[in-house]
């Protein structure tokens, strides 16, 4: 089959609070990026990303109040898009969902594989808070809710996903969301998260779950 060259250039531009923290109790952080790759004169396309969080703690500094929100678009400027190239949902980004368990997709196929979407968007609140533990032990636990989805594909031939595989996909946008409890647990290997989960929102070809460990980052 050969091989193909991409060619991209792109910038990165971030805000962080962190960095020169007024109150070290109030962090903001903001990310924005934007990617324009090109492989031929009849192909190319810029591809953005965006994330704004903030984390706040409050009632004596014992409690933590986060909210974040991300987005990304994948305009395409030549050609159609590539399922390679288009969003699909991490477990990091959704909880409650496996990875690619939202968003368009190939129903008629053996695995019905997820065929991302040229939009991802997702809203996440959580609290974290303090536990009946010793604090030698370094446990805190968390609630959170989670609401996004992935959707829109070419569409350029007048049906919706008409030049998708198995034919007409539905790519509309469709609202996940996700309800969970967590427990964080600070180790020497590093932050560890456990997080059950229960989808309250979502569509029977999803890919839900109800568990999920992690090695977090600490905001």
């Amino acid at each position: 089959m050969g091989s193909k060259k991409i060619n991209t250039l792109g910038y990165v531009y971030d805000i962080d609070s962190k960095v020169d923290a007024i109150d070290p109790n109030d962090n903001l952080f903001l990310k924005l990026s934007q990617d324009y790759s090109v492989e031929d004169k009849n192909f190319s396309f810029i591809k953005t990303n965006a994330m704004l969080r903030r984390h706040k703690m409050v009632f004596r500094e014992e409690v933590g109040i986060s909210a974040s929100f991300e987005f990304g678009h994948l305009a395409q400027v030549e050609g159609m898009s590539r399922e390679v190239d288009r969003f699909k949902s991490f477990t990091s980004q959704m909880r409650g969902f496996k990875s690619g368990g939202i968003g368009p997709r190939d129903r008629h196929s053996t695995n019905q594989d997820p065929l991302g979407g040229q939009y991802f968007a997702v809203a996440r609140l959580e609290s974290d808070f303090p536990l009946m533990i010793p604090e030698e032990y370094n446990v805190r636990g968390a609630i959170f809710l989670d609401a996004g989805s992935v959707w829109g594909l070419d569409d350029r031939g007048g049906t919706t996903g008409a030049n998708q595989p198995g034919g007409v996909v539905d790519d509309k946008f469709h609202l996940r969301s996700t309800l969970g409890a967590g427990l964080l647990w600070g180790t020497p290997i590093g932050p560890l998260r456990f997080d059950f989960t229960k989808a309250i929102k979502k569509l029977s070809y999803d890919k839900p779950e109800s568990f999920n460990f992690s090695i977090s980052t600490k905001f």
